[in-house]
Protein backbone atom coordinates (compact mmCIF):
# COMPACT_ATOMS: atom_id res chain seq x y z
CA UNK A 1 0.00 0.00 0.00
CA UNK A 2 1.39 3.41 -0.94
CA UNK A 3 0.92 6.80 0.73
CA UNK A 4 -0.04 10.06 -0.95
CA UNK A 5 2.64 12.73 -1.21
CA UNK A 6 1.49 16.10 -2.48
CA UNK A 7 4.21 18.15 -4.14
CA UNK A 8 5.06 21.01 -6.43
CA UNK A 9 8.29 22.03 -8.10
CA UNK A 10 7.92 25.69 -7.25
CA UNK A 11 9.06 28.53 -5.01
CA UNK A 12 5.51 29.91 -4.78
CA UNK A 13 4.65 29.01 -1.20
CA UNK A 14 1.38 30.93 -1.25
CA UNK A 15 -0.04 28.98 -4.20
CA UNK A 16 1.20 25.61 -2.92
CA UNK A 17 -0.11 26.19 0.59
CA UNK A 18 -3.54 27.13 -0.71
CA UNK A 19 -3.83 23.68 -2.33
CA UNK A 20 -2.05 21.79 0.47
CA UNK A 21 -4.27 23.29 3.15
CA UNK A 22 -7.35 22.34 1.14
CA UNK A 23 -6.05 18.75 1.21
CA UNK A 24 -5.44 19.07 4.94
CA UNK A 25 -9.05 20.13 5.48
CA UNK A 26 -10.28 17.26 3.31
CA UNK A 27 -8.24 14.79 5.37
CA UNK A 28 -8.92 16.14 8.86
CA UNK A 29 -12.17 18.10 8.74
CA UNK A 30 -10.97 20.86 11.04
CA UNK A 31 -13.66 22.64 13.02
CA UNK A 32 -14.30 25.63 15.23
CA UNK A 33 -12.80 25.47 18.68
CA UNK A 34 -10.28 22.72 17.98
CA UNK A 35 -6.86 23.23 19.51
CA UNK A 36 -4.24 22.64 16.82
CA UNK A 37 -0.59 22.33 17.77
CA UNK A 38 1.61 23.84 15.07
CA UNK A 39 5.30 22.99 15.29
CA UNK A 40 7.70 24.93 13.12
CA UNK A 41 11.37 24.01 12.92
CA UNK A 42 13.04 26.53 15.22
CA UNK A 43 16.47 25.00 15.71
CA UNK A 44 18.44 28.17 16.45
CA UNK A 45 18.66 31.91 15.85
CA UNK A 46 19.40 31.25 12.18
CA UNK A 47 16.69 32.19 9.63
CA UNK A 48 15.28 30.01 6.85
CA UNK A 49 16.30 27.44 5.64
CA UNK A 50 17.59 26.46 9.08
CA UNK A 51 14.16 27.36 10.44
CA UNK A 52 10.66 27.34 8.97
CA UNK A 53 9.97 30.12 6.47
CA UNK A 54 7.82 32.88 8.08
CA UNK A 55 5.42 32.90 5.11
CA UNK A 56 4.65 29.21 5.66
CA UNK A 57 3.83 29.67 9.34
CA UNK A 58 1.80 32.81 8.59
CA UNK A 59 -0.33 31.09 5.93
CA UNK A 60 -1.00 28.04 8.12
CA UNK A 61 -2.02 30.19 11.09
CA UNK A 62 -4.30 32.37 8.96
CA UNK A 63 -5.97 29.26 7.58
CA UNK A 64 -6.59 27.82 11.05
CA UNK A 65 -7.83 31.11 12.49
CA UNK A 66 -10.26 31.57 9.60
CA UNK A 67 -11.74 28.16 10.44
CA UNK A 68 -12.20 29.19 14.06
CA UNK A 69 -9.50 26.85 15.33
CA UNK A 70 -7.22 27.69 18.24
CA UNK A 71 -3.59 27.35 17.09
CA UNK A 72 -0.91 26.61 19.68
CA UNK A 73 2.57 27.26 18.28
CA UNK A 74 5.79 26.10 19.89
CA UNK A 75 9.23 24.56 19.61
CA UNK A 76 12.35 24.10 21.69
CA UNK A 77 15.63 25.31 20.15
CA UNK A 78 18.69 23.05 20.11
CA UNK A 79 20.61 22.77 23.37
CA UNK A 80 23.81 24.12 21.79
CA UNK A 81 22.20 27.10 20.03
CA UNK A 82 22.34 29.57 22.93
CA UNK A 83 19.72 30.86 25.39
CA UNK A 84 16.43 29.31 24.23
CA UNK A 85 14.19 32.08 25.56
CA UNK A 86 16.21 34.74 23.78
CA UNK A 87 16.12 32.77 20.53
CA UNK A 88 12.35 32.27 20.70
CA UNK A 89 11.62 35.85 21.74
CA UNK A 90 13.70 37.47 18.98
CA UNK A 91 13.06 35.06 16.13
CA UNK A 92 11.03 36.28 13.10
CA UNK A 93 8.57 33.43 13.71
CA UNK A 94 7.64 35.07 17.01
CA UNK A 95 6.62 38.21 15.14
CA UNK A 96 4.43 36.11 12.83
CA UNK A 97 2.62 34.75 15.88
CA UNK A 98 2.28 38.08 17.66
CA UNK A 99 0.80 39.74 14.59
CA UNK A 100 -2.04 37.23 14.93
CA UNK A 101 -2.50 37.59 18.67
CA UNK A 102 -0.60 34.40 19.43
CA UNK A 103 2.61 33.53 21.26
CA UNK A 104 5.39 31.29 19.99
CA UNK A 105 5.99 29.05 22.99
CA UNK A 106 9.42 28.04 24.21
CA UNK A 107 8.73 24.38 24.95
CA UNK A 108 11.72 24.23 27.30
CA UNK A 109 9.66 26.36 29.70
CA UNK A 110 6.59 24.14 29.50
CA UNK A 111 5.96 20.86 31.36
CA UNK A 112 7.33 17.53 30.15
CA UNK A 113 6.15 14.02 30.91
CA UNK A 114 7.96 10.70 30.84
CA UNK A 115 6.66 8.42 28.13
CA UNK A 116 7.62 4.80 27.61
CA UNK A 117 7.83 4.93 23.83
CA UNK A 118 9.02 1.41 23.06
CA UNK A 119 12.59 0.51 23.94
CA UNK A 120 13.20 3.97 25.39
CA UNK A 121 11.70 6.20 28.05
CA UNK A 122 11.71 9.80 26.86
CA UNK A 123 10.61 13.10 28.38
CA UNK A 124 8.29 14.75 25.87
CA UNK A 125 6.58 18.15 25.99
CA UNK A 126 3.01 17.94 27.23
CA UNK A 127 1.87 20.70 24.84
CA UNK A 128 0.99 18.51 21.82
CA UNK A 129 -0.77 15.98 24.06
CA UNK A 130 -3.12 18.77 25.20
CA UNK A 131 -4.19 19.58 21.61
CA UNK A 132 -6.67 17.90 19.28
CA UNK A 133 -4.43 17.75 16.20
CA UNK A 134 -0.80 18.40 15.28
CA UNK A 135 0.59 20.08 12.14
CA UNK A 136 4.35 19.83 11.57
CA UNK A 137 6.28 22.35 9.43
CA UNK A 138 9.80 20.98 8.82
CA UNK A 139 12.51 22.07 6.41
CA UNK A 140 14.28 19.29 4.49
CA UNK A 141 18.05 19.26 5.13
CA UNK A 142 20.93 16.78 5.48
CA UNK A 143 22.03 15.97 9.03
CA UNK A 144 25.39 14.63 10.17
CA UNK A 145 24.03 12.61 13.09
CA UNK A 146 21.00 11.03 11.39
CA UNK A 147 21.56 11.56 7.65
CA UNK A 148 18.59 13.84 7.04
CA UNK A 149 16.15 16.03 8.91
CA UNK A 150 12.65 16.36 7.58
CA UNK A 151 9.16 15.21 8.50
CA UNK A 152 10.30 12.70 11.14
CA UNK A 153 13.16 14.65 12.70
CA UNK A 154 11.07 17.77 13.29
CA UNK A 155 9.45 16.14 16.33
CA UNK A 156 12.89 15.91 18.02
CA UNK A 157 12.18 19.45 19.24
CA UNK A 158 9.54 18.05 21.62
CA UNK A 159 12.18 16.40 23.80
CA UNK A 160 13.66 17.74 27.02
CA UNK A 161 17.26 18.86 26.59
CA UNK A 162 18.62 16.06 28.79
CA UNK A 163 17.28 13.42 26.38
CA UNK A 164 18.54 15.34 23.35
CA UNK A 165 22.03 15.47 24.82
CA UNK A 166 22.03 11.77 25.66
CA UNK A 167 20.84 10.95 22.14
CA UNK A 168 23.44 13.16 20.47
CA UNK A 169 26.21 11.74 22.63
CA UNK A 170 25.23 8.21 21.69
CA UNK A 171 24.15 7.12 25.18
CA UNK A 172 20.80 6.46 23.56
CA UNK A 173 20.26 5.68 19.86
CA UNK A 174 19.37 9.04 18.27
CA UNK A 175 17.69 7.43 15.25
CA UNK A 176 15.56 5.17 17.42
CA UNK A 177 14.83 8.09 19.74
CA UNK A 178 13.46 10.36 17.06
CA UNK A 179 11.29 7.55 15.69
CA UNK A 180 9.89 6.71 19.12
CA UNK A 181 8.96 10.38 19.65
CA UNK A 182 6.89 10.09 16.48
CA UNK A 183 5.23 6.94 17.77
CA UNK A 184 4.26 8.73 20.98
CA UNK A 185 3.09 11.98 19.37
CA UNK A 186 1.92 11.49 15.79
CA UNK A 187 1.43 14.67 13.75
CA UNK A 188 -1.75 14.75 11.70
CA UNK A 189 -0.29 16.55 8.67
CA UNK A 190 3.10 17.73 7.41
CA UNK A 191 4.13 20.58 5.14
CA UNK A 192 7.78 20.12 4.19
CA UNK A 193 9.79 22.99 2.71
CA UNK A 194 12.45 21.84 0.25
CA UNK A 195 12.75 25.04 -1.75
CA UNK A 196 16.11 25.83 -0.18
CA UNK A 197 18.33 23.60 1.89
CA UNK A 198 21.98 22.94 2.70
CA UNK A 199 24.66 20.48 1.82
CA UNK A 200 27.22 19.11 4.30
CA UNK A 201 25.23 20.08 7.42
CA UNK A 202 21.77 21.18 8.59
CA UNK A 203 22.77 24.68 9.75
CA UNK A 204 25.16 27.39 8.66
CA UNK A 205 26.82 27.39 12.07
CA UNK A 206 27.73 23.72 11.59
CA UNK A 207 29.16 24.26 8.11
CA UNK A 208 26.03 23.98 5.99
CA UNK A 209 26.35 25.42 2.49
CA UNK A 210 23.10 26.82 1.00
CA UNK A 211 21.61 25.04 -2.02
CA UNK A 212 18.35 25.16 -3.94
CA UNK A 213 16.10 22.14 -4.40
CA UNK A 214 12.95 23.94 -5.52
CA UNK A 215 10.22 21.70 -4.06
CA UNK A 216 7.37 21.90 -1.56
CA UNK A 217 5.81 18.73 -0.13
CA UNK A 218 2.81 17.85 2.03
CA UNK A 219 1.04 14.78 3.32
CA UNK A 220 0.14 12.63 6.29
CA UNK A 221 2.87 9.96 6.10
CA UNK A 222 6.24 11.21 7.41
CA UNK A 223 8.10 8.16 6.12
CA UNK A 224 6.83 8.60 2.57
CA UNK A 225 7.64 12.32 2.71
CA UNK A 226 11.17 11.66 3.92
CA UNK A 227 11.72 8.91 1.34
CA UNK A 228 10.81 11.38 -1.40
CA UNK A 229 12.90 14.00 0.39
CA UNK A 230 15.86 11.63 0.33
CA UNK A 231 15.56 11.40 -3.45
CA UNK A 232 15.66 15.21 -3.67
CA UNK A 233 18.63 15.59 -1.34
CA UNK A 234 20.59 12.88 -3.16
CA UNK A 235 20.89 15.21 -6.15
CA UNK A 236 22.94 17.71 -4.10
CA UNK A 237 24.34 15.97 -1.01
CA UNK A 238 27.29 13.66 -1.71
CA UNK A 239 26.91 11.67 1.53
CA UNK A 240 23.41 10.55 0.47
CA UNK A 241 24.09 9.93 -3.22
CA UNK A 242 23.73 6.13 -3.25
CA UNK A 243 21.54 5.70 -0.18
CA UNK A 244 18.23 3.84 -0.05
CA UNK A 245 15.64 4.32 2.72
CA UNK A 246 16.94 1.13 4.38
CA UNK A 247 20.42 2.71 4.54
CA UNK A 248 19.05 5.64 6.58
CA UNK A 249 18.72 4.34 10.14
CA UNK A 250 15.77 6.52 11.13
CA UNK A 251 13.84 5.40 8.05
CA UNK A 252 14.78 1.77 8.61
CA UNK A 253 13.46 1.98 12.19
CA UNK A 254 10.31 3.77 11.02
CA UNK A 255 9.59 1.09 8.45
CA UNK A 256 10.24 -1.72 10.93
CA UNK A 257 7.94 -0.14 13.52
CA UNK A 258 5.16 0.55 11.02
CA UNK A 259 5.26 4.33 11.22
CA UNK A 260 4.70 4.76 7.48
CA UNK A 261 5.41 3.52 3.96
CA UNK A 262 8.40 3.86 1.69
CA UNK A 263 6.11 3.44 -1.30
CA UNK A 264 4.35 6.66 -2.23
CA UNK A 265 2.07 8.06 -4.88
CA UNK A 266 2.92 11.57 -6.02
CA UNK A 267 0.17 14.10 -6.65
CA UNK A 268 1.26 17.37 -8.20
CA UNK A 269 -0.55 20.40 -6.78
CA UNK A 270 0.81 23.04 -9.16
Amino acid sequence: MSSKVYFAQTEDRQAFLQHALDRLQECLGLGRGQRIFVKPSLVSYEPYPTTTHPHTLARVLDFLLQLGCQPVVGDGPAFDAGPAEEIVTRHPLQQVCQERGLQLLNLHQKPFKKVKTGKLTLEISTVPFDCDLFISLPVLRPHRACSLTGALKNQFGLLRNRDRILLHLGWKDINLGLIEVNLAVKPSFFIVDAVESYKKAHERRHGGEPIKLGYLLAGRDPVALDCFGLELLKTKEASLKNKTPEDIKQLAYALKLGLGNKEYELERLL
